[in-house]
């Protein structure tokens, strides 16, 4: 009966008054109550069973969606949490195991064991134990359902999916142990229709020797023939000897002998008659119980028949269920040889990428130490760029000066001509020894022109042979930086396929080895199980063969009284066969007492039932590894899931990679391109400049020719001169001035040309220090250009750690994930301790807080009633006070200070009731809070055990907490609004707190010094 009704708990046995059917349990779902007299209810038969064929002991039916929809429509899960902790406990029990067969095997086949549960045999107090044990079990089995169902409703679909799979699998489990049972069943039949042909085999075997001994009967009527035809030769013999007058006596002799041979004999035959008309008699008797088996066994041979149609039919299903264990193991020797093929194949690809990782290491440490070496010579190059920079500018400074001095000297000249014009006569031979002076400063400048000049043109050409190198050299650059790249590149993309080939490679194995292991436990379980069975199948034939002995050996005896033990057997053997057909309790009492006990066949049959639960629980580690390779599969197919998005990942980053390689190539194309263009155009200005320099020499060795030739007309004109100074002065003198004026104006024309010449080239020079700043800015921008590929290339590799490092939390969030359902597994095992806990700290605090709200009840009411007492109090001594004030009449000074003593006094009263009203206030407030706040925490109790029945799993405040507080629950405008509307109050209650205890003990004072001077 259950707890909180009057009726039975569902799936416990009924009680009904026929004895027959006291210990018969009938399951019914969850959610249907069972009444008396109730049918088909939901399409499920519920009434009991009545008839007594074989038929009545059907398997149980499998859950369905009906028992489980109906599963919460009656159920008492919600109101039994003060049991949940029996049940719980009861879980971690194994199932109750009989050790009696008797329970398992149904009892037509085994009617001597019947008694123990139809005759009351057994003890009441342990009938009450086995009622109250399957009570629990089907109690916890509901509670189990309940969970299970709410569990599954909460579930994802992938564990739904699991869920019924796991349903599908347990009722196939059910459906074969039922088959099994029928098979027992058929064996046990089995067994006794062979020891009923054994049966027939001894009734064959008596027809055998009734046949011998009539056989025996034959030869001894021939042999008594023989002597009566013996005996009738020797009557004639002596007749014919009688005759004979002479008898002999030897003849006398051999008749007394023959006579008492032929009574000997005689009584023999007569012994003989009554034994053969006995064997007879039992003959016919035996031959009618014969008769009557043989109809029987004709009967029984028709079952037989049907049993042995249905035992190949089992047999067919268990040879197609062999086959498809022999399928499965060996599909899974296929799969573990492909693993293995995998394996090796993964082990040479790793070989091979270790041989490509080495490769590549080596070629990168090269290219390495050629990048130094060119990064080097790289900096030497711009040491001496920067160097023959500093030359460059020092010299410009110096052609500035120099400039500067011949802008000098030409305005000196210009002046000294303008002076020479004024001063002909007077100062004719300073002026020209200026003039030589200044040709000489001319021809030393014009010296230090070509000495700058030839080092001009000596820096310009290393300064060609520099940016030659260094464009060679920032091609090599260029081309080692992308190689470097693209073998970082191959190297990061093969360190990822060897991680992930490492960590398949690990899982294989441990799935290689995992396999093995239970292929080989299998394999040794299968070979234990062929040994017991041939073990088994030979005693079967010895016993078989020493009960035939012994059957021929006892009828080879010939004895009376083994032919009596042998038709008790039989009547026994023909009594068990209506026993097993009628089932009645009698009869089976009759067995009882009569029928010995075969301990051979309870031998075989627990070493059979031995057999079954081992091969049962075979069965159930198949399912088992059956299960656990979907789990891999599904494992497998998710990080195939994830290796397909990372390789999808992987392969964007590489189109980006090469996007911007091919960006980066066609600015490099095009950066070549206009480096060749600038080159040509470098190559044509210094074609240009050269030509121009060898102009300007040319120009200068004809200027310097000039010179010389017009200094030696100079000379060869002033030795003239002075030759011809006494002779002709005037004439001279006016030669002599169209002459040097003809010469002047000669060397101002030839000095504007090497001036214009100058120029020019000082605007050459100028063009190409700009366009050697072009190549310096351009080579500048190539550098930061290469600077930002470098960054770029150092992003990329940022982010495919960043993608490496996303993999790894991936992985260990996968192993967190099976940590944590391995936590919650484990978890769940102590719930059961957590309830109870919760429980008993529900109970404890409940009359804590139970006390605690009667204690502050108590302890209010009695304040309570103290102020009130106290406020009457006041208010009457107001009263009295209001009375007399009324009656009083303003006359004198005492009066009027008597008057101002109670004004104070009522101030002082008010003061002190307000501030009791105010307390009284504050801790009702108070009183409410902590009623609400009891009220609050009780909900949250019920509603966490609430959530613990409903989900099994105690929600984790702690991470919770932690969880808002890393979210930052936002604070609303309202609530801080609120909190700093209290803030204040609370502060002005503060402050006119302290003015009124100020204002009080003020009038306290002046009512105690008018109290002194009432009183003098």
């Amino acid at each position: 009966m259950s707890l909180f009704s009057g009726k039975n708990l569902l799936g416990t046995p009924h009680r009904v008054s026929n004895g027959s059917n006291k210990n018969k349990l009938e399951f019914t779902p969850i959610g249907v109550s069972k009444s008396r007299n109730n049918g088909n209810i939901g399409g499920y038969d519920m009434s009991p069973p009545r008839s007594k064929s074989r038929s009545t002991y059907a398997a149980r039916q499998p859950l369905n969606e009906h028992k489980i929809n109906q599963s919460f429509n009656e159920s008492s899960f919600d109101n039994t949490l003060d049991n949940f902790n029996t049940t719980i406990h009861s879980f971690s029990k194994p199932p109750i195991s009989s050790k009696n067969t008797a329970s398992s095997i149904p009892p037509k086949l085994y009617p001597e064991r019947n008694h123990l549960l139809s005759n009351g045999m057994n003890s009441i107090k342990e009938q009450q134990s086995e009622n109250h044990k399957l009570e629990t079990e089907n109690y916890n089995l509901k509670i189990k359902l309940a969970t299970l169902t709410r569990f599954f409703d909460q579930t994802p679909e992938e564990q739904r999916e699991l869920v019924t799979q796991n349903i599908d699998l347990k009722q196939q489990l059910m459906e074969s142990a039922r088959d099994i049972k029928q098979l027992k069943e058929t064996i046990t039949d089995l067994q006794y229709s062979s020891n009923k042909e054994n049966a027939g085999f001894s009734a064959q075997s008596i027809e055998e020797v009734r046949s011998e001994y009539k056989q025996l009967l034959s030869d001894r009527e021939a042999k008594l023939s023989e002597y009566e035809r013996q005996i009738m030769s020797m009557q004639d013999e002596m007749a014919s000897k009688s005759s004979n007058s002479h008898v002999s006596d030897e003849l006398l002799d051999k008749l007394e002998y023959l006579q008492s041979d032929n009574q000997s004999l005689r009584r023999q035959i007569d012994s003989l008659k009554i034994t053969i008309s006995q064997l007879e008699h039992d003959n016919d008797a035996v031959g009618n119980n014969f008769d009557d088996i043989h109809e029987q066994l004709d009967n029984k041979n028709v079952q037989i028949r049907d049993l042995q149609t249905d035992l190949s039919n089992w047999k067919d299903k268990y040879e197609y269920l062999n086959s498809e264990y022999k399928g499965s193991t060996h599909s899974n020797n296929d799969n573990i040889s492909q693993s293995k093929q995998e394996i090796m194949h993964l082990n040479s690809k790793i070989k091979d990428l270790e041989y490509k990782y080495m490769n590549a290491k080596n070629m990168l440490e090269q290219k390495d130490d050629d990048l130094n070496k060119m990064m080097s010579s790289v900096h030497d190059d711009k040491t001496i760029v920067d160097k023959l920079d500093r030359k460059v500018d020092s010299l410009t400074r110096e052609l500035k000066e120099k400039d500067k001095e011949e802008y000098n000297l030409r305005s000196q000249i210009k002046a000294l001509l303008d002076q020479r014009t004024s001063n002909k006569d007077n100062d004719y031979k300073f002026y020209e020894s200026e003039i030589e002076s200044l040709k000489l400063k001319e021809t030393r400048v014009s010296e230090q022109n070509n000495k700058l000049r030839i080092e001009i043109s000596e820096l310009q050409d290393q300064l060609y042979q520099i940016n030659t190198n260094s464009n060679s050299h920032d091609q090599r650059l260029k081309k080692l930086q992308e190689q470097k790249n693209e073998l970082q590149d191959k190297l990061t993309y093969y360190e990822n396929e060897y991680e992930i080939l490492e960590k398949a490679f690990n899982n294989a194995e441990l799935e290689c080895d995992s396999l093995k292991s239970q292929q080989l436990k299998a394999d040794e379980k299968i070979i234990n199980l062929e040994n017991e069975n041939q073990l088994l199948s030979k005693q079967l034939k010895s016993n078989s063969s020493k009960s035939n002995n012994s059957a021929l050996l006892e009828l080879e005896n010939f004895n009376r009284k083994q032919l009596e033990t042998e038709r008790r057997q039989l009547i026994e053997e023909v009594d068990s066969l209506k026993f097993d057909l009628k089932r009645v309790t009698n009869e089976l009492e009759f067995t009882k007492n009569n029928k010995p006990v075969d301990f051979n066949n309870q031998y075989l049959d627990s070493e059979y039932q031995k057999l079954l639960m081992e091969k049962n629980k075979l069965q159930f580690t198949a399912d088992d590894n059956e299960i656990k390779f979907r789990e891999l599969d599904s494992k497998c197919r998710k990080l195939q899931t994830i290796i397909d998005d990372k390789e999808s990942i992987i392969e964007d980053l590489e189109a980006r990679v090469r996007e911007v390689d091919r960006n980066n190539k066609l600015k490099f194309l095009v950066e070549d391109d206009e480096k060749t263009e600038l080159l040509k155009a470098k190559s044509n200005n210094e074609s240009k400049m050269r030509l121009l320099q060898l102009e300007n020499e040319n120009l200068q060795k004809e200027f310097e020719t000039q010179i010389n030739f017009y200094k030696n007309k100079l000379e060869i004109l002033l030795q003239r001169q002075e030759e011809d100074i006494y002779n002709n002065n005037n004439h001279n003198k006016r030669n002599y001035e169209n002459q040097s004026s003809s010469i002047v104006l000669l060397l101002e024309k030839q000095l504007e040309d090497s001036q214009a010449l100058r120029n020019e080239i000082s605007q050459k020079l100028s063009e190409q220090i700009a366009t050697s700043d072009d190549f310096k800015w351009k080579y500048e921008k190539l550098q930061k250009d290469n600077e930002q590929l470098v960054e770029l290339s150092n992003a990329l590799d940022k982010n495919e750690k960043y993608v490496k490092l996303e993999n790894s939390q991936l992985e260990m969030r996968m192993k967190t994930l099976t940590q944590e359902l391995n936590n919650t597994t484990r978890h769940c095992s102590k719930l059961a301790n957590k309830v109870k806990e919760l429980k008993q700290r529900e109970m404890i605090n409940d009359k804590y807080k139970s006390d605690n709200n009667e204690w502050n009840k108590s302890h209010l009411t009695s304040k309570c009633r103290d102020l009130q007492v106290h406020n009457s109090y006041l208010q009457d001594k107001l009263d009295n006070i209001n009375s007399r004030f009324a009656s009083t009449h303003i006359s004198s000074p005492s009066d009027n200070k008597k008057v101002k003593l109670l004004e104070n006094e009522l101030h002082y009263y008010k003061a002190k009731l307000y501030d009791i009203n105010l307390r009284s206030n504050d801790l009702g407030v108070m009183y409410q809070f902590v009623m609400n706040a009891i009220k609050n925490s009780n909900r949250l109790i019920k509603n966490d055990i609430i959530k613990l029945t409903q989900c099994g799993i105690y929600p984790d405040y702690a991470s919770m907490s932690l969880q808002k507080l890393q979210k930052g629950n936002k604070l609303s405008f309202k609530a801080l609004s609120k909190f700093v509307l209290a803030m204040v109050r609370i502060r002005r209650r503060s402050e006119k707190a302290e003015q009124r205890k100020i204002r009080l003990f003020e009038l306290k004072n002046e009512i105690e010094t008018d109290k002194i001077t009432l009183l003098v």
